[in-house]
């Protein structure tokens, strides 16, 4: 690659393009761009990037809206998640100890359990 590639590659990835962006915008092809990018240390983490992405969930809020007397269903839709995400978090708080059976921190609140 000549500097002026490697420049414009340094840019357009530093922007926030994707190695595949980045490939495509510069015209030079993708192999060459991650190796590139990889021998000086710039590759993201994939994982770390998605994580940012990915909402953090509000645990204390969603075992109050459980308590408060929601499904476990609803309480995933409300907080656009899934439910088994959800049973997690409940479980880990101790308002659900396994599939279909109140915990006695459910039950102090008198709410009804789940049909």
């Amino acid at each position: 690659m000549t500097e002026e590639e490697e420049k414009k590659v340094t840019e357009l990835y530093n922007g926030g393009n994707s190695l595949d962006n980045t490939a495509r915008l510069s015209g030079i092809g993708r192999t060459r761009v991650h190796k590139f990018l990889k021998d000086r240390g710039m590759m993201r983490d994939r994982i770390a990037v998605l994580k940012s992405l990915t909402p953090t969930l509000n645990e204390n809020e969603i075992v109050a809206a459980y308590l408060e007397g929601r499904t476990l269903i609803q309480t995933s839709r409300k907080f656009k998640t899934q439910d088994r995400k959800i049973r997690e978090i409940l479980i880990r708080h101790g308002v659900l100890r396994q599939r279909g059976e109140m915990c006695e921190r459910r039950q102090e609140e008198g709410v009804n359990n789940e049909a």
